[in-house]
């Protein structure tokens, strides 16, 4: 770990992404830290996960690699000028100068989705068990992609999983089959992946955005579409990435879309986004108070959100009485 440390620190990473099995995990204890604080120390602005989940391992069979420690280092450089990637079309993306570091992640992102359905395939030749086996898998990688994202936010850490959970009990609430949740809970987990191509001093400015750094928050939404439109066996999680910010009036952004032109995950994960948002504390403001927070909802009902969505966050705001 210190030699892959040094090694990182001389890539000059833009991005460092770190995993830890949850075995690993298990074995070590209290001192499972120490691994990847040697990354943490080398290149302390950086480490966007620290994490840990089962890393999915092939080798022509598939099959799990327990007890790994995985950091993926990616940057923006120079690309070549026979550069080459196969895209859902099947031609060729050249980059004659910059590859964007989104476009890397992106990639990265596709590649580990690709590895895990095909372990998810073998897997499903066994039994039952293995299936759920797997099933955790894929979401044990979305989670640690998720705590990658809010680990840039020293105010709101683990909004991705409460936006999540609280967009699956409205989707529950709401009648939908027990697959459409837990698809519903997987881009909640992911709908904010866009703000990693936001610098943190943006994030965590401690007052109010001014305009031009308003404007480069709101790009985050495409950002993240984007990027997660590349994981092509998934395309549902690049719905809640890229629209979680629209409004049921067409005054949101990034599309302008109206009413039930916006997906229904997307119109969901609104609301349980803007929840979410008033209920963690801010640099620029304190924990706002449950009966302001509904307030607001109650307001937003037919303009900022879809009503029958709004309503069932109301009952759940008046259901909590702790």
């Amino acid at each position: 770990a210190r030699d892959g440390s040094r090694r990182m620190e001389a890539f000059q990473a833009d991005a460092v992404v770190m995993s830890l099995c949850g075995n690993r995990m298990n074995f070590l204890g209290d001192e499972a830290h120490l691994e990847w604080d040697y990354f943490k120390n080398a290149n302390p602005e950086l480490v966007y996960c620290h994490g840990y989940c089962e890393i999915a391992y092939q080798a022509g069979k598939g099959g799990v690699l327990n007890s790994a420690f995985v950091a993926v280092g990616m940057r923006e450089c120079e690309g070549h000028l026979n550069t080459a990637v196969e895209n859902a079309e099947s031609e060729p993306v050249k980059f004659e100068g910059q590859i964007p570091l989104s476009y890397r992640v992106s990639r990265f992102f596709s590649v580990m989705t690709d590895e895990l359905l095909h372990l998810q395939n073998h897997l499903e030749e066994e039994v039952e068990k293995k299936s759920r086996e797997n099933e955790m898998l894929s979401l044990h990688v979305v989670q640690t992609l998720a705590q990658a994202i809010d680990a840039k936010d020293t105010y709101t850490n683990g909004h991705s999983r409460r936006v999540a959970e609280y967009s699956q009990e409205i989707a529950r609430r709401s009648g939908f089959s027990k697959d459409m949740c837990r698809r519903i809970y997987m881009t909640g987990l992911l709908h904010d992946v866009g703000k990693i191509g936001v610098p943190d001093s943006v994030i965590n400015k401690p007052g109010k955005l001014d305009d031009e750094e308003f404007a480069i928050i709101k790009t985050h939404p495409e950002k993240g579409g984007r990027i997660l439109d590349n994981i092509e066996e998934l395309p549902a999680l690049a719905i809640g990435a890229r629209w979680h910010h629209e409004r049921y009036d067409g005054r949101g952004y990034p599309d302008g879309l109206q009413g039930t032109e916006i997906p229904v995950a997307a119109r969901i994960i609104a609301v349980a986004d803007a929840y979410d948002a008033m209920t963690s504390k801010r640099s620029y403001r304190d924990v706002m108070p449950q009966e302001k927070v509904r307030e607001q909802i109650e307001g937003g009902l037919g303009a900022q959100f879809d009503e029958k969505y709004g309503r069932i966050m109301l009952q759940m705001i008046d259901e909590d009485t702790e």
